[in-house]
């Protein structure tokens, strides 16, 4: 039977909403997210996932208001990463508007502690992952701050393949997604992809939309004929699974 916490639990549609918006049917997708707006009008994954779509739906405007107003709003509960995520798309949604400074501004506004980093001495743990580095070294490489973020890249190589094979026998695609995006600025693009291409063949499909298309640290790939080629690669992949819908 169906429980009233099964009515109230947003993580089922938000599920759906993901997998309808990686097999490109964004108003599917848009329909579950909403439902699960309704179960849970304060879930920060749920309007995460909403912006997402609403900028593959074209309107990157009004998600940009809306992942504002999320940051802003005390109500709103962050689980896992749904915090960073939304700064990091609302940093990826301006420079590709190639306002680099407002990017800037907008993302220290929620995380004024970045703002120190540069001058920090170097971090001897991992904990530091927490913090959106990833969209400043992109803000950085937009301004043409060519020193700086390097020197802010180098920051994120504590997450290391040798370290996480340490940790670890096989790496997974969580893995592999991390070691690409702590990668840039500090790996070649070509190591960059290949970390991405490797998240795919190990079973990665969830999410891809966000994950590959709407980081900033990312966008720097977006004209390479390697990534263009994954790109049209899961397109087809995707493609296939959705005459099955």
């Amino acid at each position: 039977g169906v429980t009233t916490s099964d009515l109230t639990d947003p993580d089922g549609p938000i599920y759906l909403a993901r997998t309808y918006q990686s097999l490109g049917d964004f108003n599917t997708a848009q329909e579950w997210v909403d439902n699960a707006l309704a179960r849970e009008p304060n879930s920060g994954q749920a309007k995460l996932v909403r912006c997402t779509i609403l900028y593959d739906l074209g309107q990157s405007k009004q998600a940009l208001e809306e992942i504002q107003a999320a940051l802003d709003d005390d109500k709103v509960f962050h689980r896992r990463f749904s915090r960073p995520n939304l700064a990091s798309l609302g940093v990826f949604i301006l420079l590709k508007d190639k306002q680099v400074a407002r990017a800037k501004s907008f993302l220290f506004t929620y995380y004024p502690d970045l703002e120190a980093v540069k001058d920090a001495p170097p971090p001897t743990s991992i904990a530091e992952i927490g913090f959106p580095l990833a969209p400043l070294v992109a803000i950085e490489r937009a301004a043409g701050e060519e020193n700086l973020y390097k020197q802010l890249a180098m920051r994120m190589g504590l997450m290391t393949e040798e370290l996480m094979q340490g940790v670890k026998p096989k790496l997974d695609y969580i893995d592999y997604l991390i070691l690409a995006r702590t990668g840039t600025g500090r790996k070649t693009d070509e190591q960059v992809i290949e970390y991405l291409e490797n998240a795919i063949k190990s079973g990665y499909l969830g999410n891809w939309r966000f994950d590959m298309l709407m980081r900033p640290e990312f966008m720097h790939l977006h004209d390479h004929p390697r990534f263009k080629n994954l790109i049209t690669e899961i397109e087809e992949k995707v493609a296939r699974q959705r005459q099955y819908l």
